[in-house]
């Protein structure tokens, strides 16, 4: 077991992460990403870093569900292409298809997104377990996150300096 599977369980867990700059939110997102490809690597990958500097090593990833969001004009693309998935897997759900890949949502600064409340619209829906889609959202202010995604997040992690 190498030392990102020893940091974590299940990387598809809803999360919040909490801390100060320097604190290693964005190593501990990396780890989380590396062992869910690890653990199934047809997961798919949606990544928001408005500081363009965290998420960067994934921007050649075939994980991706779309480039690497990192300017507002890539967000609303993100954003349209995460609607238009979970509008797939909610009709591949009715149909009863086959089972989707597991996806993960992850940003990289909640403050940094240019519209963090059109991005919580999705992230705040109750059936996205269901749909196989989970998030990983970081910021350095736990109030920045509202008490929908504190009731939804399934683990919270707080990384003191």
């Amino acid at each position: 077991m190498n030392r990102a599977q020893s940091l974590v369980v299940n990387p598809f867990l809803n999360r919040l992460v909490v801390g100060p700059s320097g604190s290693g939110k964005s190593a501990y997102l990396r780890a989380l990403l590396e062992v869910a490809l690890q653990q199934n690597p047809t997961t798919v990958l949606v990544l928001f870093d408005p500081k363009r500097v965290e998420l960067f090593s994934y921007q050649n990833s075939p994980a991706l569900l779309a480039p690497i969001a990192d300017d507002a004009v890539t967000e609303k693309r993100l954003r349209k292409a995460l609607a238009q998935e979970i509008a797939q897997r909610v009709h591949a759900q009715k149909t009863g298809s086959t089972k989707p890949a597991p996806l993960i949502v992850a940003v990289d600064e909640w403050s940094g997104l240019e519209e963090p409340t059109k991005l919580e619209h999705f992230l705040i829906q109750k059936n996205l377990k269901s749909l196989g889609i989970s998030f990983i959202l970081l910021s350095q202010n736990a109030d920045s996150f509202g008490a929908a995604f504190r009731c939804l997040s399934e683990q919270i992690v707080h990384c003191p300096r």
